[in-house]
């Protein structure tokens, strides 16, 4: 067997980004590719130009680049790890546009008939590894539907704004739940059928299934799997200086669950000088609010103004009673999703 490649694959809003900035780099013997504060970094440009090449581009441009693709890959790693002997260690490459593009209504728009799709993904990964002799094993991690499509709805309002039929969650949640169920992959969300699908294309052995939850109430727990599953010499104990046992996102307000930005664009040095300006308000005890956050989300700074998402309980209940059967049987194979099940 060759070389051990690892693909985190998201989902989306379930950790991602605190583990690609926080953990999975601070791992011993792993050479680790992946996104930078929900952005590609400069070495990992080509990070992208994989998940085009397993999501997008037509079948025989796929085939064509397979060996070339290859390249691609190694190449990413070495201008990451510029030593001979990170050479033959195992890859660990987490990106969770690998399936958030198969749930986003403005990419099914945008790419029309090739628009991604889980099935042509999981083919077209197995296809590769076997082509190029890589040993794959594949990280899911999973979160309760109704919080996972809120929390992704909030960070994506700044785009969904400008669609009229999904403008606002509650038009969202009618075209995903209803008739454009399947046009938007939210499908995808039927985790006992993704999960099947995986397993079609891959030895059970090959997945590790993680659960979101489980990372804020036992993070102890939830790195232990993790560890477990993964090629590396860390350990929990040596990692413990790097994990937020609060597992919280500190990313800025514009990606809070609940909070959308409403796309009054800034240039960075700007954005930066807004952010230490108010920092500097509260420490100085100009102003009361404990957080940065809640400062610009109260009062607006430099014409950065922000949404709040609500959902109802009523929402969420709709959420939960659509994914029910999906998520009963997925508890039977994973005991630790039996709470996916409450109304």
């Amino acid at each position: 067997m060759g070389r051990k490649l690892i693909i985190h694959l998201g989902f989306p809003k379930t950790g991602t980004s605190y583990l690609q900035k926080n953990i999975f780099p601070k791992m011993a013997g792993i050479n680790f590719i992946g996104r930078r504060d929900n952005f590609y970094s400069q070495e990992a440009k080509g990070l992208k130009d994989f998940v085009t090449f397993l999501l997008f581009i037509p079948e025989d441009a796929f085939l064509d680049r397979l060996s070339s693709m290859k390249g691609v890959l190694l190449n990413i790693n070495k201008a990451h790890f510029n030593y001979s002997k990170s050479e033959k260690l195992p890859i660990l490459l987490s990106d969770e546009a690998l399936i958030f593009r198969t749930i986003d209504p403005f990419n099914v728009r945008w790419h029309g008939k090739y628009s991604a799709s889980i099935d042509r993904l999981f083919r077209r990964l197995k296809i590769f590894v076997e082509f190029c002799d890589f040993d794959l094993k594949l990280i899911l991690t999973l979160r309760n539907q109704a919080d996972l499509i809120h929390s992704v709805y909030s960070e994506r309002y700044n785009v969904y704004r400008n669609i009229a039929d999904i403008n606002t969650f509650s038009k969202y949640l009618s075209a995903i739940l209803n008739s454009k169920f399947y046009d938007y992959g939210m499908s995808n969300l039927q985790y006992d059928r993704l999960i099947d699908k995986i397993k079609f294309f891959f030895e059970n052995d090959r997945l590790l299934v993680l659960k979101y939850e489980q990372m804020k109430k036992d993070p102890l727990q939830f790195y232990e799997r993790l560890l477990g599953f993964l090629p590396s010499d860390s350990t929990v104990s040596e990692l413990s200086s790097e994990i937020n046992f609060k597992a919280e996102n500190k990313r800025e307000i514009g990606f809070n669950k609940k909070i959308a930005n409403l796309g009054y664009k800034l240039p960075r040095v700007l954005k930066k000088l807004n952010l230490f300006t108010v920092r500097l308000f509260i420490k100085s005890g100009l102003t009361r609010e404990s957080t940065v956050e809640e400062y610009i989300l109260n009062n607006g700074f430099w014409f950065q103004k922000y949404k709040i998402i609500n959902m109802t309980q009523s929402q969420r209940s709709l959420i939960n009673g659509t994914f029910y059967e999906s998520n009963k049987s997925l508890a039977q194979a994973y005991n630790e999703f039996l709470d996916y099940t409450n109304g």
